[in-house]
């Protein structure tokens, strides 16, 4: 019997990896709560094999406002199947970890206008690089109501960057994005300068929340960042918003350990066959 307002949070590692009808009974489980909300699917196993499976179901809970992908081996072909399933009602999507690069970030930017509502978008470690951002940036125009953009370890670069500033200019505009993170980018000095001149020109005014850890950022790029972000805090303040936190690599980063990063490929994944 369907359960309006379920939320399903799956271990389907265990499912889809160890058992052989597993995909197929997860898929029959969607089909019987159409009404689900939420839906985690974190470090599942979910292959291609897999996604063949339980996308198509997945369609069929068009109530859907949080779906968790993360930490699973969902490349381009995978990431087509999974977004023409996604909802409207779509508020919250966590792709991160998953080996789209351009060609599976280009598929979500195409599915990206049919979720308007969309809010919280995490895609950390998907290897999208420039051109992916590009694809990114164009679409998020169409996701007015976007407050969080989480895009650490994307090889984005300093073109990268400039792609996502076009958005970004306009997100100015709504006053809704507060939370922006660019870690593990190596956007370097010339990143900051850009990025500080984006936020000088009026980008990203709701800002509370800035994440650039790990970016190589030299004095030049601290100081410019520095400068643009004490305007912005100043603006914050006299609009009575939340305090600016800002993070970043402190100037003796090259001798302190990263935090632990996603392998660079996770195609397969054990158990997978």
């Amino acid at each position: 019997m369907p359960c309006p307002g379920l939320n399903l949070i799956c271990n389907v590692r265990y499912s889809c990896s160890y058992q052989p009808n597993s995909a197929q009974s997860l898929a029959a489980l969607l089909a019987q709560h159409s009404g689900l909300t939420s839906l985690a699917l974190r470090s599942a196993s979910i292959n291609h094999a897999n996604s063949c499976i339980i996308a198509p179901s997945l369609a069929l809970c068009t109530g859907l406002t949080s779906l968790e992908l993360a930490f699973n081996s969902l490349a381009a072909p995978d990431i087509l199947l999974f977004t023409s399933s996604f909802p409207p009602s779509l508020l919250s999507l966590d792709l991160s970890a998953n080996p789209l690069f351009a060609a599976g970030t280009c598929h979500l930017a195409d599915a990206l206008s049919f979720t308007p509502a969309l809010t919280s978008l995490a895609l950390a470690h998907c290897h999208m690089g420039a051109n992916g951002a590009k694809s990114l940036a164009k679409a998020l125009l169409d996701c007015p109501l976007l407050q969080s953009l989480d895009v650490t370890d994307n090889s984005l670069g300093t073109q990268g960057l400039s792609h996502l500033g076009t958005w970004l200019r306009s997100a100015c505009s709504t006053r809704r994005l507060h939370t922006v993170c660019l870690g593990f980018n190596e956007l370097g000095d010339e990143g900051a300068q850009r990025l500080a001149k984006l936020l000088r020109g009026g980008a990203c005014s709701a800002l509370t929340r800035l994440e650039l850890s790990h970016n190589q950022l030299g004095p030049t790029g601290a100081s410019a960042l520095a400068d643009a972000l004490r305007a912005l805090q100043s603006a914050l303040s006299a609009q009575g918003s939340s305090p600016l936190t800002y993070t970043h690599e402190p100037p003796s980063a090259s001798t302190i350990a990263a935090p632990p990063r996603p392998p660079r490929s996770r195609h397969r994944l054990a158990g997978d066959s």
